[in-house]
């Protein structure tokens, strides 16, 4: 009950702050204070650190060169130098500057409506509040504010420490550290930006970092605790898509901020919205960006898993089924009389092996790919009579050993399937195989000289996944291979893989 006490305060708290920031930035006026000396010449004797003038340059000790009054009070110029440089500071300039802000107080304020509705989930919801509060002041520094603008310094470095406190498992003496170096940290910032604006830069640099690392612990907790590491270890299906479209968003920001002058913090806005809505967008368009960014992945283990499962079949099948059969067939051929049943087992087992070796023929994995494929074209042979089937398969350096089991298998079923193709739909009157095995090299075509399919037909039914054709580019595709369909003269059609280890 404490943790949502405390994190709903922490949400008011980021969000009453970043809803002043936008005000300030926005349609405030900034206090401008700069401190002059009565000498001749008048020398700056106080500015704000880290404020809007600082920026620009100006300094104590440095002298006045030029100072324009406007038409109204608010309307001034101010001109100064330190013997080699001169700085102007300007109400226009410094309005301006306060406008680029306005994009980044208006994030901190979207984070803090995405905290509000995340409150179910006080962890992550306060996570938001922190990086809100942490925006926040980066965008209230640019008006001179001195109490308002240094208490959100101060705050954007002790935040973190306070949602650690609140949600980190760890030990109390790293939450105490922790805490005791962002305490330090603020308090050095404040200090220098006080009294001692000589060292303001460097307490800055720290601050910058306390900052920094307290959100990356901020992200390490959640990381860890909301088991996101081991999503991120195993990324697939929408968690792969979500990263891309996370990447891309961030790539195109870090592109045309390199490439174009559009200021940083419209486009810190721009991808802050576009993430923000991108949840809603994935929703509705969910299928389509999975099926552009992992059809071809899925496509792919798609092919391994039938395989791996049609080998598992077929093993079972050997294993079990076939071996109890032939047990009873010879169980029945020693009592007269079961001769009719013995005969309908056999024929039983006859189809078990030839389910068995159509889902894994074992003369692949025993003797290797070129004999598969000549039980291939005799297969073939036999169930087309009226069909002529040539064979050119040769075996290339067995002795050196034999091409990876993974493309043996790709290879076979590529040229299984060219043969089925050929024989079902081609009406041709010829099939060729030719190919060439070897432990380094695989080649391997079917050709024939039916109708043939048109170059621009070919495309479109490897498009649609028609004709096989899809089926055996992702094969080949999966070893690494090249694929091919073309026409032959003066008709016909040629299928061709060309696998070839890497070097």
């Amino acid at each position: 009950m404490k943790h949502r006490l405390a994190g709903v305060g922490l949400l008011l708290a980021a969000t009453v702050a970043a809803a002043y920031v936008v005000a300030v930035v926005g349609w405030g006026q900034p206090e401008i204070e700069v401190r002059l000396t009565n000498d001749q010449p008048p020398t700056v004797v106080w500015v704000l650190p880290g404020g809007p003038v600082w920026e620009r340059g100006i300094r104590p000790t440095q002298t006045v060169t030029s100072i324009a009054a406007g038409t109204s009070p608010a309307d001034w110029a101010m001109t100064t130098t330190d013997g080699r440089i001169e700085n102007t500071a300007s109400d226009p300039a410094i309005q301006l500057a306060m406008r680029d802000w306005l994009p980044v107080a208006m994030l901190a304020l979207i984070l803090c409506l995405a905290a509000w509705l995340a409150i179910r989930r006080p962890q992550i919801a306060t996570a938001l509040a922190v990086l809100a509060v942490a925006i926040s002041a980066q965008a209230l520094l640019s008006a001179d504010m001195p109490i308002r603008s240094s208490a959100a310094g101060a705050a954007a470095v002790t935040a973190p420490p306070l949602w650690l406190w609140l949600w980190s498992s760890r030990t109390a003496r790293l939450r105490v550290v922790v805490s005791v170096m962002a305490g330090l940290v603020a308090l050095v910032w404040l200090t220098a930006r006080a009294a001692f604006p000589d060292l303001y830069d460097i307490a800055e640099i720290a601050r910058a970092a306390a900052i920094i690392i307290g959100l990356l612990l901020v992200a390490a907790v959640l990381i860890e605790q909301r088991g996101w590491r081991q999503a991120l270890l195993n990324l697939e299906g929408r968690r792969a898509a979500d990263l891309f479209a996370v990447t891309a968003v961030l790539t195109v920001i870090v592109v045309v901020a390199v490439l174009t002058e559009v200021p940083l913090a419209a486009l810190v806005l721009g991808g802050g919205i576009a993430l923000l809505a991108y949840p809603a967008v994935r929703r509705r368009l969910g299928s389509t960006i999975d099926e552009l960014v992992l059809s071809e992945v899925r496509g792919r283990a798609s092919l391994a898993a039938v395989e791996d499962e049609r080998g598992r079949i077929a093993r079972e099948l050997h294993d079990a089924p076939l071996q109890e059969v032939a047990a009873v067939i010879r169980d029945l051929d020693r009592h007269p009389g079961t001769e009719k049943e013995a005969d309908m087992l056999r024929q039983a087992a006859s189809h078990l092996r030839q389910v068995t070796t159509e889902l894994r023929p074992p003369v692949l994995d025993d003797l290797g790919l070129p004999a598969a494929l000549q039980h291939v074209v005799a297969q073939a042979t036999a169930g087309s009579p009226g069909i002529e089937i040539e064979s050119d398969i040769t075996p290339v350096d067995l002795y050196s050993g034999r091409a990876p089991a993974q493309v043996e298998l790709a290879v076979f079923r590529i040229v299984q399937e060219a043969v089925e193709n050929a024989l079902r739909h081609s009406g041709a009157t010829l099939i060729r195989v030719v190919a060439r095995v070897g432990p380094t090299e695989v080649e391997a075509s079917v050709a024939d000289d039916g109708r043939g399919i048109a170059a621009g037909a070919a495309r479109a039914a490897l498009q649609a996944g028609h004709l096989g054709l899809a089926t055996m580019a992702q094969r080949a595709a999966l070893i690494g291979a090249e694929f091919s369909t073309q026409p032959t003269v003066p008709h016909g059609t040629l299928v061709r893989v060309h696998w070839q280890a890497k070097r």
